[in-house]
């Protein structure tokens, strides 16, 4: 029996604004000094200032391995699409597939592109198709991904990870409509007349290892174009702005806008369109994404402080999000068994507590085995 779960810890107090301050950012008050999680343990935290969140799961969490539609799925089965299953559809003819090795931490299965099952799509391979309109104007995300060699030459490959767009699609025929799209070697957000902007090179991060990418879309600035951030284990790849200086790669853009916010992941993956059959094609894996339409949101990480952090896992809220409480399951994800890390909780800004609270996650030595049975007998 595991130890049982100290459910209800520390107080966020978010100080108030004065004339002419700026909000101080949340702060925790501990009133246990370390709480033992579990994974997949449910726990209250209880405190102030958290806000309201109208629904308190997110819009997406995708576990791949915990999905209840995938289940009887075998490493190297293709992914099954549909309103039924988690992913509306995929792109051409190259579906991703099912995969149980490779596993980061706590996870159980990947999406992967698996090219050598299916060399004639070059390592091709993506889910998608499923469209988040939202009153809030946000779109965030957040998945793991493993991109191993061979590796392409960075100066040539336009191989996309994700692609976003507005509802109708990637191609809308609308001219003034926009879409991002993040690669291995830069991050662009342009129009469908082939005009980028802030078109930014250098990469996705590190090769063969395991990293987190969160994408963030503001679109309350239409028709000005939207703001789009993305970060790579806690640190800014890309921040595009409108008004941004030196944002236009091709062209003039100062007088392009767009009335359509980017809402709808058309794909996510691995959208091949560099390599061919002439270039090595790397092995990608992806998984445990999680989709919102706020910046509300709870993670444990790995230093003291949020910008400290180069290692957090992202923490799935559950039935409660009101501004004394917020119910979440625990995941996991790699952190190790026994050991320490720490607790931020995200307001409707972004903005966290200054320093982590500290929480552990419980090891092999909080496992106790049940007494033996008494008064039993066999008949």
């Amino acid at each position: 029996m595991f130890k049982e779960i100290i459910k209800t810890f520390s107080f966020l107090t978010v100080f108030c604004m004065l004339p002419g301050l700026v909000n101080a950012a949340p702060s925790i008050s501990a009133a246990v000094p370390v709480t033992t999680f579990s994974h997949e343990g449910v726990v209250n935290i209880s405190g102030s200032g958290f806000g309201v969140k109208s629904q308190p799961a997110p819009l997406q969490w995708d576990s791949v391995g915990g999905q209840i539609s995938y289940a009887g799925l075998n490493n190297g089965d293709v992914i099954p699409f549909g309103a039924d299953k988690p992913w509306m559809d995929f792109e051409g003819e190259c579906p991703a597939y099912y995969k149980n090795t490779n596993l980061r931490g706590k996870a159980m299965a990947n999406y992967s592109n698996q090219w050598n099952i299916n060399p004639t799509c070059y390592g091709k391979a993506t889910i998608g198709g499923n469209d988040y309109p939202s009153a809030s104007d946000k779109l965030y995300l957040s998945w793991w991904i493993f991109v191993g060699g061979p590796a392409e030459n960075p100066d040539t490959s336009s191989n996309k990870f994700i692609r976003l767009t507005a509802s109708n699609g990637w191609d809308s025929g609308n001219p003034n409509a926009f879409g991002y799209f993040f690669d291995e070697s830069h991050s662009q957000l342009f129009d469908m007349d082939g005009l980028y902007y802030n078109s930014v090179w250098g990469g996705f991060g590190s090769w063969g290892v395991w990293q987190r990418i969160e994408v963030i879309v503001d679109n309350m600035n239409l028709p000005q174009r939207p703001r789009i951030q993305t970060l790579s284990n806690n640190s800014t790849l890309y921040d595009y702005y409108p008004g941004k200086l030196n944002s236009c790669s091709i062209g003039s853009c100062a007088s392009v806008s767009t009335s359509l916010p980017l809402t709808k992941i058309g794909t996510l993956g691995y959208d091949d369109s560099g390599t061919g059959s002439g270039n090595p094609t790397p092995t990608v894996d992806w998984g445990e994404i999680y989709v919102d339409n706020t910046l509300q949101r709870v993670e444990i990480c790995n230093a003291s402080t949020k910008a400290a952090s180069n290692h957090c896992e992202i923490q799935i809220p559950q039935a409660t999000w009101i501004d004394v409480q917020i119910q979440i399951k625990v995941n996991q994800g790699s952190f190790a068994d026994g050991s320490t890390q720490y607790l931020y909780v995200m307001d409707v800004n972004g903005n966290t507590n200054a320093n982590g609270h500290a929480v552990s996650f419980a090891g092999s030595s909080d496992l106790i085995a049940p007494s033996a049975p008494q008064g039993l007998s066999v008949i």
